[in-house]
């Protein structure tokens, strides 16, 4: 469900490149396709159905500044969780991505929920979103603006397309994280070259994860037990034990 606290009514523009970010200008209608788009592409890498999801509202606000984040707030109902996502109208790309996977994980995780909401590893929201906006499909994924009565045409040719084609490039000159580093950063390993070598390190592992028989259906399965553990390694070893005996064997 999208909503527009925008004020006035601000006209789209086209892609930015600013310091070799990517920023998008977003109205209504771009962010619900966008977010259409990447609940299907989710479900898709997960495995999942596209039917039972609970409500999320995206909330249209001003862009205040370039920089700004995507700001989500999860609130208990009697009738279950609902989850408020508010998205500046002029966002980077991969923000844009980032917030609303992460919104799809909370309402996937706190199915069932009563009293405290799943806490979603960064490591997870960053690799699922770094996976999709570097798939076959990435670049479709967030809408574009056209000017009023015109189409948009995309054609793009793909051979061996792969999907690790820049992890792999960042990880050759740089150590992959280990895993206190994943599941523990901290915040000076979220910024600058720091900040691609941990998206990088956290895209490998999930897809590694993705890839082990019944992978998919047992991030889903810690997906669900995390409102019930106080971290995710719990929660994780739950669904992953079958791999992963001890500790020393996930490293």
């Amino acid at each position: 469900i999208v909503h527009d606290l925008r004020g006035e009514r601000v006209p789209s523009g086209n892609v930015q490149v600013q310091e070799g970010k990517r920023f998008v200008k977003l109205d209504l209608d771009e962010l619900a396709l966008t977010a259409e788009r990447l609940k299907r592409a989710l479900c898709w890498n997960l495995d999942l159905s596209l039917r039972g999801w609970g409500k999320i509202h995206l909330v249209l606000v001003s862009a205040s500044e370039i920089e700004q984040d995507i700001v989500i707030v999860s609130t208990l109902f009697t009738d279950g969780w609902q989850y408020r996502v508010e998205i500046p109208d002029q966002v980077e790309d991969i923000k844009l991505i980032r917030g609303i996977v992460e919104a799809l994980l909370l309402e996937l995780a706190n199915r069932g929920a009563d009293h405290k909401s799943a806490e979603i590893p960064v490591w997870l929201t960053e690799g699922l979103a770094v996976l999709l906006k570097n798939s076959m499909i990435g670049a479709d994924l967030i809408v574009q603006s056209a000017p009023a009565g015109s189409m948009v045409r995309s054609i793009r040719n793909l051979r061996g397309w792969d999907t690790l084609f820049e992890a792999r490039s960042v990880l050759k000159s740089l150590p992959p994280a280990t895993l206190p580093e994943l599941g523990h950063p901290v915040l000076k390993n979220l910024a600058g070259d720091n900040l691609k070598r941990y998206q990088s390190s956290a895209q490998l592992f999930v897809e590694e994860l993705c890839r082990l028989p019944g992978g998919q259906a047992s991030l889903v399965s810690m997906l669900r037990n995390l409102p019930a553990c106080w971290n995710w390694e719990t929660a994780f070893y739950r669904s992953f034990h079958r791999h992963f005996p001890r500790t020393l064997d996930l490293e």
